[in-house]
């Protein structure tokens, strides 16, 4: 696996990726620390910022359409803003069981589900691509029947010859 895909992707994907990726590698630091601590709290804003912006952002990446630009990731997205919303409400009204409730959700739908959905798309896709590239270069090396015939062929051309007169 190469990062070429993700280099020539759109600005959006990238900030997208690496902010996900950001916040998977903060998740593991923030539950590392002890809760309700200093650094637990800066970490935390920090989390929800990025995550934040990673919602925000899929609502610029439209790779998979299904009710017009958007798809039922997107639903994740709006979830997600919302979750982040209420679990921040809660850590503030030292509601401590909602708010850890909420966050390990958003971990698991947000960063792993998510994650696991995207990666298993774009795999699928890559082996799509590839074998549609390797179908296609298959018919590139073997020449139609008419053109054996020494006949017209598709491939030759766009339209059939004009008669010479």
């Amino acid at each position: 696996m190469t990062l070429t895909p993700l280099v020539n992707a759109s600005l959006m994907i990238q900030i997208h990726t690496a902010l996900a990726l950001c916040a998977v590698v903060l998740t593991i630091a923030i539950f590392a620390l002890r809760k309700g601590s200093p650094l637990h709290r800066v970490m935390g804003w920090a989390w929800v910022l990025m995550m934040g912006v990673v919602a925000l952002s899929s609502f610029g990446i439209h790779e998979l359409r299904v009710i017009g630009p958007f798809s039922p990731i997107h639903l994740l997205s709006v979830f997600t803003l919302w979750s982040l919303v209420t679990g921040v409400r809660h850590a503030r009204s030292h509601r401590v069981k909602e708010h850890k409730r909420r966050m390990r959700a958003l971990v698991f739908g947000a960063l792993l589900v998510a994650g696991a959905f995207t990666c298993t798309l774009y795999a699928s896709r890559r082996a799509l691509a590839h074998a549609r590239t390797a179908a296609g270069s298959e018919r590139a090396e073997r020449p139609s029947p008419r053109a054996e015939a020494g006949g017209w062929s598709r491939a030759a051309t766009s339209r059939p010859p004009t008669p010479r007169e």
